[in-house]
């Protein structure tokens, strides 16, 4: 007996498609500013700094744009042409978060998509890698946060498989 429906993927994504890009860009800065901005070396900020970044999670159409700025990731509206351009699926950006996989299993596998600033993207990509969530208070719940949630997805994953 399936106790939980499937994701409402299709359903979600009419929902997100029609919402301002503006806010998910400033949820998303406010985040990383939180949780990624603290434990960012200064030779890591210098690089990212004043660049254009979009992140697209493709299973919902969501779509962020941002920068770093001096002191802090802003929003802004995503470029047609940004300095470097990330594209994945929820559960792939989630399961990286969580350090449950890393970026260069998921490039390779073509789940992760970068585009753009090659060198950028590498520094990205290292700074990823780099930074240890355990650091801080935030950083812990946040992690503590996503494992939950994964582990509802696959959950509700193998409910789907189920029909």
């Amino acid at each position: 007996m399936n106790l939980l429906p499937a994701f409402p993927t299709p359903w979600l994504r009419a929902c997100i498609g029609r919402l301002p890009v503006r806010p998910p860009s400033i949820a998303c800065c406010a985040l990383m500013n939180q949780l990624v901005l603290p434990v960012l070396d200064e030779d890591t900020r210098a690089l990212m700094q004043g660049r254009s970044y979009v992140m697209e999670v493709t299973d919902i159409g969501l779509v962020v744009g941002f920068t770093l700025g001096s002191t802090r990731f802003e929003a802004r509206p995503p470029e047609a042409r940004p300095d470097l351009r990330i594209a994945s699926s929820g559960i792939d950006f989630a399961r990286m978060a969580a350090r449950e996989i890393d970026a260069d299993t998921l490039f390779f596998s073509r789940r992760l998509v970068m585009q753009g600033d090659t060198e950028l993207g590498l520094i990205v990509r290292n700074a990823i890698d780099a930074v240890d969530f355990d650091e801080t208070a935030s950083g812990r719940i946040a992690q503590a946060a996503l494992r939950r949630g994964l582990r509802f997805a696959a959950i509700i994953e193998k409910q789907r498989e189920s029909r």
